[in-house]
């Protein structure tokens, strides 16, 4: 089995102002694009085949704080 590794980044700002605060954020899962993750056989082990993971995942979000 060749070797697996997967990165996950996040980047996070914060902004606080008097009364409330806004943070926004970019995630993104599986940024090296490395989808073998493990191997998949038939039902008689005669042939192997990849098994694919997810993609990459990005995700943006803002959270607002009282």
């Amino acid at each position: 089995m060749p070797l697996f590794h997967q990165l996950d980044v996040r980047i996070d700002k914060r902004w606080q102002f008097r009364a409330w605060a806004l943070s926004a954020y970019l995630d993104v899962q599986n940024a090296t694009i490395i989808r073998r993750e493990s191997f998949v056989y038939n039902f008689d082990y005669s042939r192997r085949s990849y098994q694919t993971g997810i993609p990459i995942i990005p995700s943006v979000g803002l959270r607002g704080e009282l």
